[in-house]
């Protein structure tokens, strides 16, 4: 009997989309701080604009441009 059986064959994969980096936290002396990354507004090398959500994440502290694929080095703002 053909077509009674589960479908034998290769599943498609679904790709996980990167999260962008909202918050970290960190152990320190005082207790816990919370720090947020900031990217810079603009690419330095040529010039588009950028916001954490169109950047690749190549890292906890290193973005890329989307459009040239520079890499941008990420600050973190301390909010407690």
């Amino acid at each position: 009997m053909m077509g009674c059986g589960p479908k034998i064959g290769k599943r498609k994969k679904k790709k996980k989309k990167a999260k962008a980096h909202t918050e970290y936290q960190s152990q320190g002396a005082s207790g816990t701080v919370i720090v947020l990354p900031r990217i810079p507004t603009k690419c330095e090398n040529c010039g588009a604009p950028l916001n954490d959500k169109i950047v690749k994440w190549i890292g906890p502290t290193t973005a890329k441009c989307p459009y040239c694929d520079t890499g941008i080095p990420v600050e973190f703002e301390r909010i407690t």
